[in-house]
């Protein structure tokens, strides 16, 4: 989770995760207004097929601001920048915080060698 200070309060820009899927949420005022806000509209999420046991979400943190992120999931690494100052914003109000978006599969990180899905990781 981040957050902006704006002009009419506090921006939020929160993600999660589950072995599926990668979610994100964005809204001002406070953390039960942001989440309450999502019973009226769609909720947004990437989806990965794949089965891994133990789905992971990492930031790289540059001068106290989360820069960019990696999710270990089923099908690869998911893997972008983090942009809290964004206009691109979509028809219900919400920021798309989330840029560069990119997929590295497994099977670029075995060259040849039998394909070994990670346990871990950390971004660097």
């Amino acid at each position: 989770m981040e957050t902006a200070t704006i002009l009419n309060g506090t921006r939020y820009y929160i993600m999660a995760v589950t072995p599926t899927r990668l979610y994100s949420f964005t809204g001002v005022g406070s953390l039960e207004t942001v989440f309450a806000s999502y019973l009226d509209h769609v909720v947004h999420f990437m989806e990965l097929p794949g089965e891994i046991p133990n789905s992971e979400l990492h930031f790289y943190i540059k001068q106290r601001r989360a820069v960019h992120f990696a999710w270990l999931s089923g099908a690869g690494i998911y893997h972008g920048g983090l942009n809290f100052g964004a206009q691109h914003s979509s028809p219900n109000g919400d920021e798309n915080f989330v840029e560069n978006k990119a997929l590295l599969n497994y099977s670029s990180l075995s060259e040849g060698a039998e394909l070994v899905k990670p346990s871990s990781m950390t971004v660097s």
